[in-house]
């Protein structure tokens, strides 16, 4: 068998998958970055899962109180 010969032509896709990667790779590394900048939500969303359970925010506030003297105690 005789080997083949190695091609001297570079192939134009692998250049461009890399570039792809690489922005790639950027994008994801800024996104991160970004989203651990944001400020952390220091309560609950109490309305919100109000609205979706169909109750009052109070009453989801009393619930969660309850739970965590429960948790609390064990």
């Amino acid at each position: 068998m005789t080997p083949l010969k190695p091609s001297h032509r570079p192939r134009l896709g692998s250049r461009w998958t890399d570039l792809l990667v690489v922005v790639a790779c950027c994008v994801a590394f800024v996104a991160v970055v970004g989203m651990a900048k944001r400020p952390v939500a220091r309560h609950a969303p109490t309305g919100g899962i109000a609205r979706d359970v169909g109750t009052t925010p109070e009453q989801v506030a009393r619930v969660a109180a309850l739970a965590r003297l429960d948790l609390r105690q064990r």
